[in-house]
């Protein structure tokens, strides 16, 4: 392993470090949704990349001068999400990696439908970024790193070779047995307090789920923590422009009648809901509850790193992708939009097997994760290496 090699990591946080430090006090929501790349989930990631490897690394960024870049840097490592599908056009980002001319490594790359489609949109200018990356590979095995079998099969029918990574998040903690911790975690059916990885009232085939999690906080005197998009992260703030306050009509309707008024719901939101742009606070935040479940997978996945049994609800083949590759558990959005709180509790509860599982399988993908690292020419973390 090259543990000298100068690394520059890339990741979809848009100068974060000034944000926490200058503006986070009244945070204007948009800036704070830029910060985090459009979702608080992305420092979930992020941070495990960082925590995965053993290279010196700075994080540099797309705009930064081709040649600053080749002065400071060896080999760059970006930290990618669900951008394999119609929704995104990644040219600009292979018109980059031309100018840089640096080897590079993708780390968590997915595709994104509905539900496992057979045949996805992909643009040719993400094809044209795959050709990128696939040139400026200096090893002899491959350099994208993928979320899942799901993913792989995607990008082999396009011509192009992955490898399984899963996702960085999964590597947080240090704790060799961190499925035997969860599962010997007590969940109490009478003063249990749920964090829930809230989804998005928007959209229509969630509204149903969204209001049955709503009730699940409001009877455990739980959280509901936030990731996007940004109306929510204005009423878990408490920051609202001229333009959010016209949307809260719309949030009110989308919750079903949880709420009587406006003002009722900006006042639940106030006492129950939270958004975070640190992923260490968030952990430690976590601690302070019994068990997540929710929509959104990073959420989840921060609660299981806090040692706290989590669920997964998934909506789509990203989180369910996700949660299959990591063991977290998981179950369809259709089966779980009419669960009671007694039920969503045993739901949410590890057993002594399913811990021990999870362990298992993360071991398995921390190897496959050291193993990818190194046959690119990188160095993977002792705390990575540790739970190989």
């Amino acid at each position: 392993m090259n543990k000298t090699k100068r690394v520059g990591i890339i990741d979809n946080l848009a100068d974060i470090r000034s944000f926490k430090e200058l503006e986070a006090f009244e945070p204007v929501t948009k800036r704070y949704s830029a910060a985090v790349g459009g979702n608080t989930g992305n420092l979930a990631f992020v941070m495990g990349t960082k925590l995965s490897l053993g290279n010196r690394y700075a994080v540099t960024a797309w705009h930064e001068n081709p040649d600053r870049v080749r002065q400071h840097f060896d080999h760059l490592v970006i930290c990618c999400a669900n951008q394999i599908g119609k929704h995104a056009d990644l040219k600009g980002w292979g018109d980059r990696l031309d100018l840089f001319g640096l080897p590079v490594t993708l780390v968590g790359l997915g595709a994104q439908t509905t539900n496992y489609e057979t045949e996805i949109e992909i643009p040719e200018g993400t094809r044209h970024f795959l050709s990128v990356v696939g040139k400026l590979n200096d090893s002899s095995q491959s350099n994208i790193g993928v979320r899942g079998d799901y993913t792989r099969g995607v990008l082999a029918d396009i011509g192009f070779d992955s490898f399984v990574t899963g996702c960085p998040s999964l590597f947080i903690s240090p704790d060799q047995t961190l499925g035997e911790s969860i599962a010997a975690a007590e969940v109490s059916d009478t003063d249990a307090k749920i964090a829930v990885a809230a989804g998005n009232p928007y959209h229509p085939q969630t509204r149903a789920l969204e209001g049955n999690l709503v009730d699940i906080v409001t009877a455990t005197h739980g959280a509901y923590v936030i990731q996007h998009p940004d109306i929510m992260i204005s009423l878990a703030t408490g920051q609202f422009t001229e333009d959010d306050e016209s949307k809260l009509p719309n949030v009110l309707e989308a919750y079903g009648g949880r709420f009587g008024s406006v003002e009722e719901m900006v006042r639940w939101f106030g006492r129950h809901a939270f958004a975070f742009y640190d992923g260490y606070s968030w952990i430690d935040f976590l601690r302070h509850y019994d068990a997540a479940i929710g929509p959104r997978y990073h959420g989840v996945a921060f609660a299981v790193q806090a040692k706290r049994p989590g669920l997964v609800v998934h909506i789509d083949n990203r989180t369910r992708e996700l949660s299959v590759t990591t063991g977290i558990k998981s179950m369809a959005a259709t089966d779980f939009k009419n669960v009671s709180v007694d039920e969503a509790l045993r739901l949410v509860t590890w057993s002594r097997e399913e811990g021990l599982a999870f362990d298992e399988n993360r071991r398995m993908r921390a190897d496959g994760l050291a193993k990818f690292l190194i046959d690119n020419n990188l160095s993977a973390s002792d705390r990575l290496l540790s739970l190989a």
